[in-house]
């Protein structure tokens, strides 16, 4: 059976999950994906996704929605008849696997390029339990084997470059359990990666390249890490065009100040672009995150202008999650003017103006969006959504916000107040008329795909994707 394209005769079921960690304070690790923008990933720069299937939008979950404990991708029409039939499957065959999320679902072991064409992904199909880096046409075919690792090493997180030429990924190459960036080019087959990410002070399991950024015009690679100290996150980056990248440091371990529990330094980068990197860090000993800026030569860091609230007692705001729109000229993020409880803000990306509160009326304490989670932009940037427990402290559901204004809109109550249900993941239709939700709405840890109306409140969602028992929805996403 190919490994590539599997089209289905009958209709899929997809699964149950762990929720997302909502985090708190500001100390999310996950990325954030501008819907809409450049190719590849979650998560940093302004890299949308394009269409799938030879221009054709899809929308893409991940779990092990057909065998339990097997996870795999699926693709489907964003306008199919309920519940879904897959048009793909990867890996396909009897066996292989993707390498399990550990990200959100918009930053992990699979991208699609900007123009929907491919899909890269790390998978174990020619020798099972190691996990190498595939390419695969959308429309079908054998995938690419593009590198294979050694016996002990696995590649984990993977990120097209916006012009699809080349993939960054991460992955444990050269010291088992140490991750490393590394890139290569998108045609290669069985090739070699080419290291982006520095050499580390005293090599562990415990330092590890964690987030990767492409520059809009794919020439360089942003990688942050914990290099030098666990949990201190420096930033490097390098110029991807010469045979061999010498990465250049941005920010170093002595400038990230924060001593607290978690991610601290430079979290997630934004944006490259315009010789400037943008990014949410944790850098000072305030112990606040922060919109950040910074030259590509490690000069002239600075706070992007206007990012900063003041809180209602006078002291400064916590930033949580932050995402660029699609055109990437505006910045949503999370800001507690009251603390610990996170209204969306939404201002120029450049910083030129101040920023303007979008929710309404919030009143429960330890409040958020997750903040590992990406708040996720319209295709058309009217609109954001997002996951947050603004109704029941903990309880994740789902709220889209108009950034015209009228404050947020609870798309759909989860569970009972008291229960553990949540929403996992959420994810725009590419046109926009439609939003896709993991939750285990029905049944607790049995977690579906839902489709919304973005225009309904406290609908009740309809079921796009059945869960079989024991299986796993770790999320969804679109191609934009």
């Amino acid at each position: 059976m190919k490994q590539g394209l599997l089209a289905f005769a009958i209709v899929m079921v997809a699964a149950c999950g762990g929720d997302d960690d909502g985090g708190g304070g500001g100390d999310g690790d996950g990325t954030v994906h501008p819907d809409g923008g450049g190719g590849g990933g979650d998560d940093g720069s302004v890299n949308p996704d394009g269409g799938g299937g030879g221009g054709t939008p899809l929308i893409w979950a991940w779990g092990d929605f057909a065998t339990n404990n097997r996870t795999q991708l699926a693709a489907f029409a964003p306008d199919a008849a309920l519940p879904v039939t897959p048009l793909a499957v990867f890996p396909g065959g009897d066996t292989a696997e993707i390498w399990e999320q550990t990200g959100t679902a918009d930053y992990g072991p699979f991208d699609i390029s900007s123009d929907g064409s491919r899909v890269a992904f790390s998978a174990d199909i020619d020798v099972v339990g190691r996990f190498d880096l595939y390419v695969a046409s959308v429309d079908g075919g054998e995938p690419a084997h593009v590198v294979a690792v050694g016996a002990d090493a696995d590649i984990e997180k993977v990120r097209f470059s916006p012009d699809g030429s080349k993939i960054a990924f991460v992955g444990d190459l050269e010291v088992e359990g140490q991750l490393d960036a590394y890139v290569i080019g998108s045609d290669a087959v069985e090739g070699t990666p080419v290291r982006v990410s520095p050499a580390h002070g005293n090599p562990s399991t415990d330092l590890d390249a964690s987030q990767l950024a492409w520059s809009t015009d794919s020439h360089s690679l942003v990688v942050t890490g914990d290099f030098t100290q666990n949990d201190f996150q420096e930033m490097w980056i390098a110029d991807v065009t010469v045979a061999d990248p010498e990465p250049v440091q941005l920010i170093s371990r002595d400038r990230i100040e924060a001593t607290g529990v978690g991610a601290k330094g430079a979290i997630i980068p934004l944006q490259v672009e315009g010789g400037k990197v943008l990014f949410r860090g944790k850098l000072d000993a305030d112990e606040l995150v922060k919109l950040t800026v910074i030259d590509v030569d490690g000069q002239n860091e600075a706070l992007l202008g206007n990012s900063q609230i003041t809180r209602t007692d006078d002291s400064t705001a916590d930033t949580g999650a932050a995402t660029l729109s699609p055109d990437g000229s505006k910045i949503a993020f999370t800001a507690d003017e009251t603390a610990t409880i996170y209204d969306v803000w939404v201002m120029p990306a450049d910083g030129s103006a101040a920023p303007t509160k979008l929710t309404t009326g919030l009143a429960v304490e330890d409040s958020n969006p997750v903040h590992t989670q990406p708040l996720k932009w319209s295709p058309n940037g009217q609109s954001i959504a997002f996951l947050a427990d603004y109704a029941a402290d903990g309880k994740t559901e789902p709220y889209v916000l108009p950034v015209a204004g009228g404050g947020q809109v609870r798309l759909a109550i989860i569970g009972d107040p008291e229960d553990d249900r949540d929403a996992v993941s959420i994810a725009w239709s590419p046109a926009g008329d439609a939003l896709f939700l993991a939750a285990d709405a029905v049944v607790n840890n049995d977690t579906e795909l839902f489709r919304l109306d973005p225009a309904m409140q406290e609908q009740t969602p309809t079921i796009a994707i059945d869960a079989p028992t024991d299986g796993d929805l770790g999320g969804v996403r679109s191609s934009d």
